[in-house]
């Protein structure tokens, strides 16, 4: 063994020692906040400490559901803001169409149920996470790296604070993506009308497996083709939960940062920078972002075309796929997974004023850049190929960190300039590179299956 080799191996060894110390910190911190928010008498300023200045009361989201959907009210009048229902901290409504009320009701959820279900939703979710960290190829210490950023990132952290709908929706997504690999549309159907039901965004997991199509399976016969099947039950879970996206209970604008703004979020600058420095230098500032804005978009979209990204993490798809043979995973539920999750953030990120919360469904496609840049070879080319995904691993995480810098801040223009880095530098790079990747999985999976 020459010196290079002892001490790429050391340096492997101290990596590996640091990944799993991290992982057991943010494991830690984790299930100390989730537990204390369970038995609330132990509740303390280290309880979700990372996020104490958006801090709501113990899984807010959820009990607004639990207790709520008990009410002997017509549901009507919470989503006309007559009545608050029995919310205990008396919010009008937070936004979630009626199914999730129905659901809770049908279910006899009580408000003292919460506890007791968001620990098991947040044990879930975390086991999920863990279990896509897995690595066949040694050292295996950046996937646990990614995945321990990931699940102590602010994204995860609101979500799981609040017991967001999101991170519900992000479990069901996991099961609906392996019954659509499973070609088990009896089963997927229901289940897609419910999940979309519960908010209309899932729509776009849907609308990039549809675009995927779903190959011809020997010995299974529909009477219609499963994509019109899969599109027809996405209308009727559309039907089910548009009609009160826009309900006076719903937020109209979302009160968080930028990134509570999606595309919009040029329209909340441009009213923060005219009140602060005039109209005339305001608009300079305006056109100065929006240019930048447009090159990052350019950068990341040819980026990902030029290096043939989606090439690579096709490769690292298979190497995953193989690895997990053992557990009997469909051949294509990682490319499913990939496509669902990914097109559900593009679709909110294009589309809906809010997408914080909804960047937990970028962790499938964190862990497979995570896996390619892992297994990637010594060639030049695959260097500069390493190089891009690395870079896009970079601002994919520092979008979901950064924000623990701007909320530090109580000046809003600097929290707006912090803001800014991400909403108008990483998330454009990076948000069109995984367009670009995303339409060359769908394209190549129609190429392979004939269509």
């Amino acid at each position: 063994m020459n010196k290079g080799q002892a001490q790429s191996k050391l340096f492997d060894r101290f990596m590996g020692i640091f990944s799993y110390l991290l992982l057991g910190f943010v494991l830690a911190y984790l299930l100390y906040s989730i537990l204390t928010y369970v038995f609330p008498a132990h509740l303390s300023n280290n309880t979700f400490g990372m996020i104490v200045q958006l801090r709501m009361p113990a899984f807010a989201d959820l009990r607004w559901i639990t207790a709520t959907s008990g009410c002997n009210i017509d549901i009507n009048d919470i989503y006309t803001g007559k009545s608050v229902g029995c919310d205990s901290f008396g919010r009008v409504g937070i936004g979630y169409p009626p199914m999730s009320l129905w659901a809770a009701s049908f279910l006899r959820m009580k408000g003292d149920h919460t506890p007791l279900i968001s620990l098991t939703l947040s044990l879930s979710f975390i086991g999920v996470v863990l279990s896509q960290m897995r690595s066949s190829v040694r050292p295996g210490w950046l996937l646990i790296i990614v995945g321990s950023l990931f699940l102590i990132s602010f994204p995860t952290q609101l979500g799981l604070e609040r017991m967001n709908l999101d991170i519900v929706i992000f479990l069901l997504l996991y099961l609906c993506t392996l019954l659509f690999s499973l070609h088990a549309l009896f089963w997927l159907v229901p289940l897609m009308i419910f999940v979309i039901s519960l908010k209309y965004y899932p729509f776009f997991a849907f609308f990039g497996l549809i675009l995927k199509g779903m190959p011809a399976k020997p010995g299974i016969s529909y009477l219609l083709p499963p994509s019109l099947i899969l599109l027809i039950a996405s209308c009727i879970g559309l039907a089910l939960s548009l009609p009160w996206a826009n309900s006076k209970s719903a937020s109209i604008v979302a009160a968080g940062g930028l990134g509570s703004h999606g595309l919009m979020a040029m329209g909340y600058v441009n009213n923060t920078l005219t009140d602060a420095f005039g109209l005339t230098s305001a608009r300079w500032l305006i056109k100065l972002i929006l240019a930048v804005k447009l090159i990052m978009f350019a950068s990341g979209a040819f980026m990902a075309s030029r290096l043939k990204l989606s090439d690579v993490l096709a490769k690292a798809m298979y190497t995953q796929s193989f690895q997990f043979n053992g557990t009997r995973l469909p051949a294509d539920f990682f490319l499913n997974l990939l496509v669902s999750t990914t097109s559900t953030w593009l679709g909110c990120y294009i589309i809906m004023i809010s997408f914080d919360y909804r960047m937990i469904f970028l962790f499938p496609v964190l862990i497979l850049i995570a896996r390619a840049i892992q297994l990637s070879p010594a060639s030049r080319t695959a260097l500069l190929q390493r190089r891009g995904l690395i870079c896009l691993l970079i601002t994919i995480l520092g979008s979901m960190l950064i924000p623990f810098i701007g909320y530090a801040f109580q000046n809003q223009i600097t929290r707006l300039s912090i803001d800014g880095i991400s909403e108008f530098i990483l998330i454009p790079f990076y948000a069109s590179a995984l367009f670009i990747i995303i339409l060359g999985q769908i394209l190549a999976a129609r190429r392979s299956s004939g269509f």
